[in-house]
């Protein structure tokens, strides 16, 4: 079996109109109904413009099974064909919601059980036991997690007989030229995976904090003679926070889907929200100096001046690490 490669990139001296016949010919056009009944290991192909998907008919339901994305550029010497292996984005948009919505509710109600847990604060009577509050969210993760896995694992001979589809079409059998093929380094492609499900939870906090009103949400052990958890909710003043609060998770998970789909724009944005964080953090220092506690003694203006620079260095750091992301990105 020919290894399996999730991003490639093809050079046919083919041109484009050329290589859209040889990719019709070999596959059968998707439609809502038309695939219904062709026999299992079909290749299906889908066209938008100089834009293709291609995914093959299964005789089971797989969620996470692969989709190939595809793009025909028009070059000097013919044509580039370029794609990746990337589950459907309806199913992605729902993973990184149920994980969102996992990780944060279970995240307050983890927290909360090893605060009574730890302060011993916890009804007895009714035999609650906080050790259920801190394992189930986790086992959900994982559980969520082995899914994904599975599923991925039952589509690896799609994405091999996809790839080789596409290596037999380009191969130097049919025509004059060299196919290369590229795949990002290990590393780049985890460290990826973090900011899209770091921007998808923070969009469902969001859009939690818009629908319920809250803007934020607190539990902290007492310090009072009889030990036991504290929780303070606040809410929005007015209708503009929630608004606020919408466009917010908008933006965060438009970041989180372009991160994911590689749109250039999204890695132009990034730089501009490093700098906004850094902005809001500085002016949160210097008008509400008691949003941070500072060592007692210190004089203000050189906490200030202390956390201002950390502030920048930190978005010095983050901006250096974006700026090598780049090459993830497609123009």
């Amino acid at each position: 079996m020919r290894q399996i490669i999730e991003r490639m990139k093809i050079q046919s001296p083919l041109g484009v109109e050329e290589c859209v016949t040889v990719m019709k010919s070999a596959t059968v056009k998707d439609s809502l109904f038309g695939t219904m009944f062709l026999n299992s290991g079909t290749i299906i192909c889908k066209f938008s413009g100089n834009n293709f998907r291609l995914r093959q008919k299964r005789s089971y339901g797989n969620s996470f099974g692969p989709y190939f994305y595809g793009k025909l550029k028009p070059t000097m010497t013919g044509t580039e064909i370029s794609g990746e292996f990337r589950i459907h984005p309806f199913v992605l948009a729902f993973t990184a919601f149920w994980f969102g919505g996992v990780i944060l509710i279970g995240g307050i109600m983890a927290f909360t059980s090893l605060a009574q847990l730890v302060t011993g604060h916890y009804d007895h009577a009714k035999n609650a036991n906080p050790l259920v509050g801190i394992f189930v969210p986790l086992i959900m993760v994982i559980f969520g997690i082995a899914l994904v896995k599975f599923g991925k694992w039952l589509g690896r001979s799609e994405e091999a007989k996809m790839t080789s589809l596409l290596q037999e079409l380009f191969s130097a059998k049919k025509v004059p030229f060299a196919a290369t093929f590229t795949q990002p380094s290990s590393p780049q492609k985890i460290s990826m995976v973090v900011p899209i499900l770091f921007f998808a939870s923070l969009g469902l906090l969001s859009f939690v904090s818009s629908f319920t009103g809250i803007s934020s949400y607190q539990t902290t052990a007492s310090s009072e003679p009889v030990p036991h958890a504290v929780t303070v909710i606040a809410y929005y003043h007015d209708q503009w926070g929630r608004w606020l609060a919408s466009a917010n998770g908008i933006f965060l998970c438009f970041m989180a889907y372009g991160i994911w789909t590689r749109l250039y724009l999204v890695w132009k944005l990034g730089f501009v929200l490093i700098a906004l964080s850094a902005v809001e953090f500085i002016f949160t220092i210097l008008f509400d100096p008691n949003a941070f506690p500072h060592v007692s003694g210190m004089p203000f203006f050189v906490f200030t001046i202390f956390m201002s620079a950390g502030a920048m260095a930190v978005g010095a750091f983050w901006a250096v690490w974006w700026y090598k992301r780049k090459d993830y990105f497609t123009e």
